[in-house]
């Protein structure tokens, strides 16, 4: 199974879990970004830089899952607006462990850059019975 961080655009918090249990995928933890502060700084680079905190009334939430698609599977969904591996981000997280200041920061805004940021003005949509993720 492979541990995922994704930002996913839904109508709210709940649609997340039973859109990703569709792709036999399981939400393990919830707008994961308040317990970590390099991301937050990261996401905050990207919203510096367009990443839009709702894209036509659709909210973006970060979450960590386990599944046992990869996360290039993900990326083909207009709901997911990023995906990448857990141990990928840990070993970045890692290498900012120790520095202060503007050297935080711009590691902070070095990972966020390496984060290829999707259509701002694409569409999204999915009803209710569909959930997020549709297949």
């Amino acid at each position: 199974m492979n541990k995922l961080i994704m930002a996913l655009r839904l109508h709210r918090e709940s649609d997340a879990k039973y859109g990703l249990a569709r792709h036999q995928s399981h939400l393990i933890d919830m707008n994961i970004q308040k317990r970590n502060q390099a991301l937050n700084n990261a996401i905050n680079s990207l919203t510096d830089n367009g990443l839009e905190a709702t894209l036509k009334g659709y909210n973006l939430f970060w979450v960590e899952v386990e599944s046992p698609h990869d996360s290039e599977y993900f990326l083909g969904f207009n709901e997911v607006e990023f995906a990448f591996p857990k141990d990928w981000y840990l070993t970045k997280e890692k290498e900012m462990r120790g520095k202060r200041g503007n050297v935080y920061w711009d590691a902070c805004a070095e990972l966020a850059k390496s984060l290829k940021m999707k259509d701002q003005v694409r569409a999204i949509s999915y009803t209710a019975k569909q959930l997020a993720l549709s297949v």
